[in-house]
């Protein structure tokens, strides 16, 4: 599944469809390499088990990125929890592009670039 732009401004009136966690858990697969449940349909009912991965896989994608952020989401499945999810998701989606770039303009400068696992590569 593609990225998909999150959803970061859900209010307490909105309701999560089956679209909705299909973005979210595929952003979270794209990301992590998880594999979470992304085929819901619109006979599906999202799980409280189901939505304890979803931020389980957003904290340890947020832990293995090292990113540093004040926003942890609880298991509390609310709307200001949905915009954390989601909002983290894109930063961390940022992130990543972020650090890519960056490690593509050291190399293209000629400046040493180390790896998270010491390999050296010019």
């Amino acid at each position: 599944m593609a990225w998909i732009t999150p959803k970061t401004d859900w209010s307490e009136i909105d309701r999560c469809t089956y679209d909705d966690m299909n973005r979210i858990v595929g952003n979270l697969n794209e990301l992590g390499g998880t594999s979470l449940k992304a085929d819901y349909t619109q006979d599906d009912v999202p799980t409280k088990a189901e939505w304890t991965l979803i931020v389980t896989a957003v904290n340890n994608l947020v832990e293995s990125e090292g990113y540093h952020t004040e926003d942890v989401p609880t298991m509390d499945a609310t709307a200001l929890n949905f915009n954390v999810v989601e909002g983290l998701t894109q930063e961390i989606y940022d992130w990543i592009e972020l650090k890519q770039r960056q490690h593509d303009a050291a190399i293209y400068s000629g400046d040493a670039v180390y790896l998270d696992d010491g390999q050296f590569v010019r």
